[in-house]
């Protein structure tokens, strides 16, 4: 073979080697590239019914619904509403925490999270910051009349992403 045709096919196998490499190398920037940068799904919302239908809250008492948060949790919310069904009548809606529960069952007084004072209805809306658990309640330990109160109320949250 000549020099001349050697030294011909020697360049070419140089210039496809060359390549080979150069795509091997962008491919590898670009795997790395891309997986450093992937953005991750979005967690899916959990949602507990907490209650929901016709409460009797006898005279001079009260009902509580307990629910928890777990760890690791971005966002957590309670939602809701309640109307009593006789007319004019009222009651006190709370969500406490089991320390806030724990001093309102013993004092009648506590920090809470939701505090609707006296009302026929409303609408119950809480953030919750904190893991544990939780109390939603009916007060009519006020009241000489039991009560019928139509509520439902949910517990949302968003998990932390793993």
């Amino acid at each position: 073979m000549s020099n001349h045709l050697k030294t011909r096919f020697d360049g070419r196998k140089l210039k496809i080697v060359m390549a080979v490499v150069t795509f091997i190398v962008v491919l590898g920037v670009a795997v790395v590239f891309l997986t450093q940068n992937q953005t991750r799904p979005l967690s899916t919302p959990y949602l507990e019914e907490i209650v929901k239908g016709t409460l009797l809250v006898d005279a001079s008492s009260y009902a509580s619904f307990n629910f928890s948060l777990p760890s690791g949790v971005r966002s957590a919310n309670v939602m809701g509403t309640f109307t009593v069904s006789e007319g004019m009548e009222t009651i006190k809606v709370y969500i406490f925490d089991s320390a806030g529960f724990m001093d309102w069952q013993n004092s009648g007084n506590a920090s809470s999270y939701y505090n609707s004072g006296e009302m026929t209805s409303s609408n119950i809306t809480a953030t919750l910051v904190s893991p544990g658990t939780y109390y939603l309640v009916y007060d009519n330990t006020f009241s000489l009349i039991s009560k019928n109160v139509t509520t439902q109320v949910n517990f949302y949250y968003i998990p932390n992403q793993q």
